[in-house]
């Protein structure tokens, strides 16, 4: 797989494994919390290995701010580079 994904401004984009795993959850199916959810479930189910400062992490609570965290800062990322759709068809992050 390319890290490179188009924009709704028809620029290219590198986005961290991270991102991608991400931005192929937002297809409208599921909330924030329900992409969060999916998250911990990879986690919790071995498909993804979550470490803080080089250790891994294994307390739930711990597992569930760093990826709130890091999801929040992804959306961010993806509104402001026009990876979003409103819920209306417009696009976020439009300069």
């Amino acid at each position: 797989r390319s890290p490179s994904v188009t924009n709704l401004r028809h620029h290219a984009m590198i986005l961290s494994d991270f991102e991608r795993l991400v931005l192929s959850r937002l297809d409208g199916t599921r909330t924030v919390e329900g992409v969060l959810q999916s998250l911990l479930d990879d986690v919790a189910e071995g498909r993804m290995n979550l470490e803080a400062h080089g250790t891994p992490v294994a307390s739930p609570e711990t597992s569930r701010e760093l990826l709130s965290n890091a999801l929040n800062s992804a959306l961010f990322h993806f509104a402001s580079q026009a990876l979003l759709v409103d819920e209306l068809g417009g696009v976020q992050g439009r300069e």
